[in-house]
């Protein structure tokens, strides 16, 4: 999955591979839209996505695929956590939104994260800022 989202922020070369990829995992037309929506709006928030082809992942990148695992089994996205102190609580709400969406079209193609990823130390959400 973070192939795919670092692929979707880099060059046209890049997203037409991973559009492949995303066909590839049973994935279709909305579930290419959704993610490229969902990579649009990191790129916006400046959130950490490294570049394709690195070796480790980013604290950023850790948290999304937590929450990427999360979403499909949570109904009640209201306390949805976002990234900390990295982006504002508008930017939070609308990134909280596409996750949620991102996450559930990801469970709908029979792509689910495991559930342990969001239990990583370094996958637990942090308030947005203004919230405590």
């Amino acid at each position: 999955m973070i192939r795919i989202i670092r692929g979707c922020l880099v060059d046209d070369a890049a997203r037409a591979e991973a559009a492949a990829e995303i066909v590839a995992v049973g994935g279709d037309e909305r579930s290419r839209i959704g993610i490229a929506a969902l990579c649009a709006l990191l790129a916006r928030t400046g959130i950490e996505v490294r570049r394709p082809g690195s070796a480790w992942l980013s604290i950023d990148e850790l948290r999304l695929l937590a929450w990427l695992a999360y979403a499909p089994r949570e109904t009640a996205m209201d306390d949805y956590l976002t990234f900390g102190l990295t982006i504002d609580a508008d930017a939070a709400a609308e990134l909280r939104i596409e996750l949620a969406t991102c996450g559930r079209e990801l469970a709908r193609i029979g792509c689910r994260l495991p559930a342990l990823a969001w239990t990583n130390d370094f996958a637990r959400p942090l308030y947005a800022r203004g919230r405590r």
